[in-house]
């Protein structure tokens, strides 16, 4: 592995911790909105679960709120590439990586119990675009968050209104 190359499967694996640690707080945020008023208490709830646990009940509680049938299968959509993403993040920050015969290449190794494959040939430059990847997809869980809070804003400010009619 040449030191270019080095410096992409570093560049690569950092982009991934870091977006993927954004879309973690991401997830820790709307759970503590969804849960309780109080953000501090939110997010130390939140905090205690895993990825795929705040995935889970972030899909609980929104499948409590949301009525639309688009709304539910935009977050079953949005929910299922957040699983995947997770396990992508874990596959490759829980490997070693070795030098490969090429000087652009790396080989990832990862030794499991389930896969008889243990070696793979990977181009550090498909870390970074997963990194970005990563970022793409905390914007499109903002956005939806977003539209999901602004269209319960929207009710609350109706039945606000509503209740003042005298």
């Amino acid at each position: 592995m040449n030191d270019e190359t080095h410096k992409k499967l570093l560049l690569g694996l950092g982009l991934i911790v870091a977006k993927f640690g954004t879309l973690e707080a991401y997830m820790q945020m709307a759970l503590s909105a969804l849960l309780t008023r109080h953000q501090t208490i939110g997010m130390m709830v939140a905090s205690t679960l895993s990825f795929d646990r705040s995935i889970q009940l972030f899909n609980a509680i929104c499948r409590m709120k949301i009525k639309t049938p688009e709304l539910l299968a935009e977050m079953d959509a949005l929910c299922k590439k957040l699983s995947q993403a997770e396990q992508e993040r874990n596959k490759l920050l829980h490997s070693n990586y070795l030098a490969g015969m090429e000087d652009e290449f790396v080989i990832r190794m990862k030794v499991a119990v389930k896969s008889s494959k243990q070696m793979h040939d990977l181009n550090p430059d498909e870390l970074i675009t997963l990194g970005i990847s990563f970022e793409k997809l905390y914007v499109e869980f903002y956005t939806f968050f977003s539209k999901m809070h602004d269209a319960a804003m929207k009710k609350a400010n109706v039945l606000i209104h509503e209740a003042f009619d005298i």
